[in-house]
Order: C-alpha cells, then sequence, then structure tokens
C-alpha cells in the first residue's frame, strides 16, 4: 500500500510537472513570436530610418547645388548690372562728345 501510494504520489508529481512544462513552452514559443514580431518592426524602422538619412542627403545635396546655382546667376546679375553702369557711361560720354562737337 505505502508503495502504491507513493506511486500515485510520484505520478502526479510528474503530471504536475509535465504541465509546469507544456506552461513553460508555450510561454516560450509566445515571447518567441514577440521577438519575432519585435525584430520586424525594428527591420521596418531601420529601413525607414536608412531611406529617409538617404533622402535627407540627396535633399543636402540638391540645396548645395541650387546654393552655387543662385551665386552663379547673382554673378551674372552683377556682372550685367556693371556692363549696364559701364554702357550708360560710355553713352553719357557719347552724348557730351556729340552736343560739344554741335556747339
Amino acid at each position: 500500500r505505502v508503495a502504491q501510494a507513493k506511486e500515485g504520489e510520484t505520478a502526479m508529481c510528474l503530471e504536475a510537472r509535465q504541465k509546469e512544462l507544456a506552461a513553460s513552452h508555450d510561454a516560450l514559443t509566445n515571447l518567441r513570436a514577440e521577438v519575432e514580431e519585435s525584430n520586424s518592426k525594428a527591420n521596418t524602422l531601420h529601413d525607414q530610418l536608412q531611406s529617409a538619412t538617404e533622402q535627407a542627403v540627396r535633399h543636402s545635396d540638391q540645396a548645395a547645388e541650387l546654393k552655387r546655382e543662385v551665386r552663379g546667376l547673382r554673378e551674372q546679375v552683377e556682372l550685367a548690372q556693371s556692363r549696364e553702369h559701364d554702357l550708360g557711361q560710355r553713352l553719357k560720354a557719347k552724348e557730351e562728345e556729340h552736343s560739344s562737337a554741335q556747339q
């Protein structure tokens, strides 16, 4: 009887232990799924960050190019204004020369 009681107790302990192991296994399975989902989200965020960084670099390059173009256009405007001033001075001198030649 004592042996049977011990055997029954051992069987109950084993059964309880198996239930604990099954619960632990389920918990681990759920954790793995959460980790995979988290990794997937992290990879997506990393890809988005990389894409945004590349876009920012492109925009920075475009901005630098536009600044160079603006600088070049300003130089052209300044040159054109200088020419206009020079031509105005030459015209004024010619008009004065013409006026004094008529007198």
